[in-house]
This record gives structure tokens, C-alpha cells and sequence, in this order.
């Protein structure tokens, strides 16, 4: 499993909302007020797929009808029925902007490449 799949499922972001390639961290030019709380999981595909994305369905052990989704990259991943799983929680910072962004301190790396990840996220104090 990717970083991005297992994002996907605990963050409950469906399909069609964003197709989760880059691990994105940022540091925030100064203190801001957010919410953090548990969220209800959501149904993992809310409209169609995006253009470029297949997906087909095929019948699965795990709850029925599962849908393995390929990203074009010719690797089918699982996608359950409903994400957010395990007691899910989720930071929301409302009116976020692109300008409470410190730029140099931007760090992105592709949500699929698991090894990068895993040195990057190991060398973290």
C-alpha cells in the first residue's frame, strides 16, 4: 500500500476530490486558530472519477462490491466502499490561504514513492 492509499483511507478524501500524489508539509508564517475533530466516513467515491483515473469494479471479499481504482500507472489499489476508518480526525484552518505560507520552508514529495517518504519522515525529530 502507498502513502497516498493509506492517507486516503484515514483521511476520508474521496476520489473525486483530490487525487492525493504529493505529501505536502508547510510551515506557517505565524500562530493560527483550527479546528480538530473526529469526522463521520464518507462514501469514497462521490461523483465520477477524474478524467484520467479508471475505475472499474470487481466483486471483493472485504464488503461486498469493492472498486479497485488504477491510477495509470497500471497498479490496481483497493478503494473501500466508505474511507475514514479508525476513528478518523481531521485539521480544518478556515479561510486558509496560500499567503500564511512560509515558502522556503515548503517541503513536497511525490505520495507514492514510499521509500523517499519513509528517509524523509524517519530523519524527523
Amino acid at each position: 500500500m502507498t502513502f497516498r492509499d493509506l492517507v486516503r483511507f484515514i483521511s476520508a478524501v474521496p476520489l473525486d476530490w483530490n487525487k492525493l500524489d504529493w505529501y505536502v508539509e508547510i510551515v506557517l508564517k505565524y500562530d493560527i486558530y483550527a479546528f480538530w475533530g473526529q469526522f463521520a466516513p464518507q462514501e469514497s467515491i462521490q461523483k465520477a472519477p477524474p478524467q484520467e483515473t479508471t475505475l472499474t469494479m470487481q466483486h471483493g471479499t472485504l464488503s461486498g462490491w469493492s472498486n479497485y481504482v488504477d491510477y495509470g500507472d497500471g497498479q490496481k489499489v483497493y478503494l473501500p466502499d466508505n474511507l475514514g476508518g479508525f476513528g478518523a480526525w481531521q485539521l480544518y484552518i478556515p479561510s486558509f490561504d496560500k499567503h500564511l505560507i512560509e515558502p522556503s520552508q515548503i517541503i513536497n514529495l511525490s505520495a507514492t514513492d514510499n521509500r523517499r517518504l519513509e528517509a524523509y519522515l524517519r530523519q524527523r525529530p
